[in-house]
């Protein structure tokens, strides 16, 4: 076989021991999970690859390309793909067989608690019924309710009966309890009435009642977070801009319409791009700011004794003042120690020289 054609089929070969194993992998991790489909398609992409077939194939006496060869690999896929569709098929039935036991026993466990529920209710139906009206007298609604969600299905009359009962309990306490609560606890008061309206919907007070106050609690706690906010802004000095910047961010979407928080994130915005713009001047590597250190050079005795030793800056509002210190030879060869400073215009992108010493 002409080299260039074998390794043409080389490439195609590769191609679609690729492809077989990529689908081999998606059956094995899919949700249905085809383990023995999803495992023989990926051996048999990978008996596909040129470097594991040209070493099986000779072994068994035959040549890659030659026509048994194809033989040999067309049979492992017809074998191994009628061995693993009854395999597949195999363990679909028994994960069928398995979910319908569960859906059975599922089945026969509400049965018997249905059944249990119904022995309970026909021997201690009287008795509950008659607990639950003493505890309602002492003005305990929390006991009758839990045996009205209990037998509601199978209670009839009597537990009818006994929710309305200790449901007008529930809405008198409900009602002192929106009486007592002070006049700034919205969030009793709006949670008491969302319970009142389960009660008794039809009532437009009570509806009322909860609009009302859940709007007067959930101002209060935006007020409460703004304050909050506000205290630790105040806490916080103007340089970490970027925790500025997010409490007034959180600021401005509590209260959109309050123009000082606005501001404030506008500042604060302005500020960081700034800062951003002012640290891309200096180099990464040593933290000089490089046309000083051009600037420098061209004016030394030896430009390549310069040694760069440190720069520091800060922001002046107006300018940038900038200190270098480098080693750098006199006019005797001398390594002394140097000092520059210079301000920076950003507006004009220019700067300089305010002192060398």
């Amino acid at each position: 076989m002409k080299p260039w054609l074998k390794s043409l089929l080389d490439i195609c070969t590769t191609l679609i021991g690729a492809i077989f194993m990529l689908v081999g992998a998606i059956q094995m991790t899919s949700s249905t999970h085809d383990l023995y489909a999803g495992l023989f398609f990926f051996l048999f992409g990978g008996f596909c690859l040129p470097f594991v077939r040209d070493r099986a194939l000779p072994s068994m006496g035959r040549k890659s390309y030659s026509g048994r060869g194809f033989g040999i690999t067309l049979g492992v896929f017809i074998v191994g793909t009628i061995f693993s569709t009854i395999t597949s098929n195999w363990s679909e039935s028994q994960a069928h067989e398995k979910a319908q036991a569960d859906m059975q026993a599922k089945k026969e466990l509400r049965e018997k608690l249905q059944a249990e529920k119904l022995a309970e209710w026909k021997s201690q139906g009287p008795e509950l019924i008659a607990k639950a009206d003493e505890r309602l007298a002492a003005g305990d609604f929390a006991f009758p309710n839990m045996i009205v969600r209990k037998f509601e299905d199978i209670g009839g009359e009597p537990i009818n009966a006994l929710k309305q009962r200790a449901a007008q309990v529930e809405i008198k306490t409900l009602e002192t309890r929106v009486r007592q609560a002070a006049a700034t606890d919205y969030e009793t008061k709006a949670q008491a009435y969302a319970r009142l309206v389960q009660l008794d919907s039809g009532n437009s007070q009570y509806r009322t009642g909860h609009a009302n106050y859940k709007a007067k609690a959930t101002e209060a706690k935006r007020n409460a977070e703004i304050k909050d906010l506000l205290t630790k802004a105040k806490a916080l000095p103007v340089e970490p801009y970027e925790d500025n910047l997010k409490i007034y961010q959180k600021l401005a979407k509590l209260d959109p319409k309050n123009a000082g928080f606005k501001e404030k994130v506008a500042f604060y915005k302005g500020k960081i791009e700034r800062q951003k713009t002012i640290h891309a001047m200096f180099s990464q590597w040593d933290g000089s700011y490089p046309p000083l250190v051009k600037h420098v050079k061209s004016n030394m005795k030896d430009p390549s004794s310069y040694d760069h030793i440190e720069t520091r800056f800060s922001d002046r509002g107006d300018h940038v003042y900038v200190v270098m210190r480098f080693r750098g030879k006199n006019s005797f060869g001398a390594l002394i120690p140097n000092t520059v400073s210079a301000k920076i215009n950003l507006d004009a992108n220019t700067f300089s020289v305010l002192s060398w010493d």
